[in-house]
């Protein structure tokens, strides 16, 4: 289902193509949206083959680009998460219709597609500490070839995923798929909402969307408080005191007291396994949340800074539920959490060998702390009821 908006018939034009058989593909077709030069009259929604599944978007290099991050192995331990150029484009009629309303309205399309850095032979020199390439510009991080095609797709009507947001995998190597269906939403949509800045999306990192989004535009142009003037209405709770945590943050004993299982102690746990919400071994695979007194209470409490002391255990199971593989470990080793820096973040994959680690353990590790932003004050977890 499409939402209609206003259609103002002015200087009209086509965004998008219509859908046609394709690969061996029955595919629905649809008509495109029609659009002026103020507003579209429907937004040019995702294509459905028979079966369900979500046809792979055709002319999407026409569509508005909004940004491309990279976070390259280099400068994350060699394991980064999302190691190549991520240039994300937004379907047009779409695009029109966030400048208008600053919402992602249903039928909204994001492509993803992921590019290599170029590396070793096809530069000039390589700076193998931080990846970067030497090119006739100078130094940095450059596209190199097609590595894979994705896709986001919200519709609230069509699919009861969180926030209503979908993401497929067209694969990596071309041609891509013509067809694909979503990931189960545990694998993707929890990160989005913990850390995405506007409804599932990661606008904090797309210049073009915060640049065309009126609610922030209107609250630009809000008159800013006097100083000294008071707000009533805001509850900013206090901090709990710091504590020596129970959890020890050097490696050699850390792992110890883990093989132990001390931290089984604290009086605050799941009482079972459940689904993980981010990318511990892989999404989805079961945990299970052992907390310490200072950072329950702080969690019951509603207080926005956990103490200084609080720490948090995951066990991690193998996707039976049954078998313990490893632990993820978060101690809060400062008073400010100063963006995930006052945090040490370990994760163990191997319940007999500490060197298994995705990413080296200390404190503000990115990977860690990037994921983690969105929690209440970088906890994500939450008590067990």
């Amino acid at each position: 289902m499409r939402r209609t908006l206003l259609s103002l018939a002015v200087l009209p034009f086509t965004v998008g193509t219509s859908a046609i058989a394709q690969e061996g593909f029955i595919i629905q077709d649809k008509p495109s949206a029609q659009c002026s030069i103020h507003l579209c009259d429907s937004i040019n929604g995702p294509t459905y083959a028979e079966d369900g599944s979500i046809v792979r978007p055709i002319g999407w290099e026409s569509w508005v680009f909004i940004g491309s991050p990279l976070t390259p192995d280099a400068l994350n331990g060699g394991k980064a998460t999302f190691r190549e150029f991520h240039s994300v484009y937004i379907e047009p009629s779409a695009f029109e219709h966030y400048r208008k309303t600053g919402e992602f309205p249903n039928g909204t399309q994001m492509v993803k597609v992921r590019n290599l850095l170029y590396q070793g032979d096809d530069c000039l020199d390589n700076d193998e500490e931080t990846g970067a390439c030497l090119a006739v510009s100078g130094w940095g991080y450059f596209n190199g070839e097609y590595s894979g095609f994705e896709l986001t797709v919200k519709d609230t009507t069509r699919f009861d995923d969180p926030g209503g947001w979908v993401y497929l995998n067209f694969g990596e190597e071309r041609p891509w798929m013509p067809t694909a269906e979503p990931f189960a939403a545990t694998s993707c949509n929890s990160c989005h909402e913990a850390n995405g800045a506007d409804d599932f999306v990661f606008t904090q990192f797309y210049p073009v969307l915060r640049d065309n989004d009126p609610k922030l535009k209107q609250r630009a142009m809000t008159p800013a408080k006097a100083d000294g003037e008071d707000d009533a209405s805001v509850d900013v709770p206090s901090q709990l005191p710091s504590v020596l945590s129970p959890v020890p943050v050097d490696e050699a004993e850390l792992f110890e007291y883990l093989q132990k299982g001390e931290y089984k102690a604290f009086a605050t746990a799941d009482a079972e396994a459940h689904p993980s919400a981010g990318p511990h071994l892989e999404y989805g695979d079961p945990v299970k949340v052992f907390f310490s007194d200072e950072v329950a209470q702080s969690l019951e409490e509603g207080y926005d800074l956990h103490p200084k002391g609080s720490a948090l255990v995951k066990e991690l199971y193998a996707p039976d539920g049954e078998q313990l593989v490893g632990w993820a470990v978060a101690v809060k080793t400062d008073e400010d959490s100063d963006k995930g820096k006052g945090w040490f973040w370990v994760e163990y994959m191997s319940t007999e060998d500490a060197s298994q680690k995705p990413v080296p353990a200390g404190n503000g590790v990115g990977l860690c702390a990037g994921c983690h932003a969105g929690g209440n004050d970088f906890v994500l977890s939450h008590l067990p009821e």
